[in-house]
This record gives structure tokens, sequence and C-alpha cells, in this order.
């Protein structure tokens, strides 16, 4: 398994959405689909930001070097519009058209690595009820939602060789199930101070992503 770079600010950059009205998900009940506008966004402009730094060899970072990691299908064709949309980027449409190749599930991400990789979670909600009430109850729907399952979110995780942004709402992920999302954003906070939207929270140095599988997720939770 190739080296990781130790875990930095620059290494790992975790935003926590909670208490932000402007990052409400959506439900289209017509789809049965969600997306989260507010964290599209914010993935499509950390992508930017990426694609005008440099790696450790003075080259700069290329799409095929990005993957974009979501539960939900829905927000990745909000993902892809928001890249469609974005006017710097309409200016440059073969890189455009190569940032939108690399958005993909949580399950089809299984298997693959690549250098950078970009998470957005897509639910946070005022108001969020336990477990899967509040699922059930919010959409009509009987399964447990995607972002439940603890294998998948452990293969989001632990993709990028290099680097890794994440954004989610801490306080409806934690809601959605305590026994996953309270042990990551636990780690985090026992580790960093606390963060909110505007401010990245870092991990400790450690090789990575080896300080990300120290979240201790139990896959038989």
């Amino acid at each position: 398994r190739e080296r990781r770079d130790p875990v930095s600010a620059d290494t790992l950059e975790i935003i926590d959405t909670s208490g932000n009205e402007q990052a409400y998900e959506h439900w289209d009940r017509n789809e049965e689909i969600f997306y989260n506008v507010a964290e599209a966004e914010w993935i499509v402009k950390k992508a930017k930001e990426f694609l005008e730094k440099k790696d450790n060899s003075g080259k700069y970072y290329q799409p095929e070097d990005i993957t974009i990691v979501t539960p939900y299908n829905g927000q990745i064709e909000y993902i892809r519009q928001v890249i469609d949309s974005d006017f710097e980027l309409s200016l440059m449409p073969d890189v455009q058209a190569r940032l939108k190749k690399n958005i993909i599930t949580s399950r089809q991400v299984q298997g693959r690595e690549n250098r950078i990789v970009l998470v957005s979670f897509v639910r946070s909600r005022p108001g969020a009820r336990p477990q899967e009430n509040y699922h059930q109850r919010y959409t009509g729907l009987n399964e447990l939602p995607i972002v439940a399952d603890p294998a998948l979110l452990l293969v989001s995780l632990t993709r990028a060789v290099e680097k890794m942004a994440i954004i989610g709402n801490r306080e409806t992920l934690d809601q959605i199930s305590s026994d996953i999302y309270g042990k990551v954003f636990n780690f985090i906070r026992n580790r960093s101070d606390e963060k909110s939207v505007d401010t990245p929270a870092a991990l400790p140095s450690g090789d990575f992503p080896d300080a990300v599988l120290s979240l201790a997720i139990d896959q038989s939770v």
C-alpha cells in the first residue's frame, strides 16, 4: 500500500455545517432523491482550489486526481449541475468534463483510490429525530438512510492517497446514527478545537489514512 503523507491541516479538512440554515438538505419527493446545494457548491469550490495547487513534485493537480464521493445519486447530479454552471470552469470545457467523470457514490468508490477525495454527506436538517424515525417520518421511506451504513462510511473515508476534504452536518448525522458518526466527530472534537463551517479542523500527525482508520468504526455496529 502506498505510503501516505502525514495528516495535517493541508491534508485533511473537515467542515461541520451544524446550525447553518443555508446548508440544509433538499428532498425531492417526486424523484425520491436527496441533494444539498451548499455542500455541492463547497465541494466544487474545493475542487477548483486543488486544481490551482501543485503537488510535492511541483506539478499542478489534474481533474483526474480528484474523486468526489457522496452517498446519494441526487447529489451527484446536483454537483454536476454546479460544475456546468460555474463561470470559471465554463471557460475550460475540457477540465469541466474531466472533473465530472469522477463523481461517484459511496458504493461505487469501493476498491478505488485517488490522490484527492472530497466527501459530501448531504444529510442536514433541523430537528432531526433519532435513527430511522427521522428518516422515515421525513421521507416516508422504510429503509434506513444509506449514510447509516458503517461499511460505506469507512470506505468513503479511506480512499484518499494524499488529501481529503469532508463536509457534513454533525448534529444531523449523529442523530441518524450516533454509533457511527458519534465516533467520527468525537474523534475529531477530542483532538482539535471545536470547528464550524467557516473553520477547517485538522487531525494530528500520523500516516494517512491510518489516522482516519483509527476512528475505530466497528463495522459490526
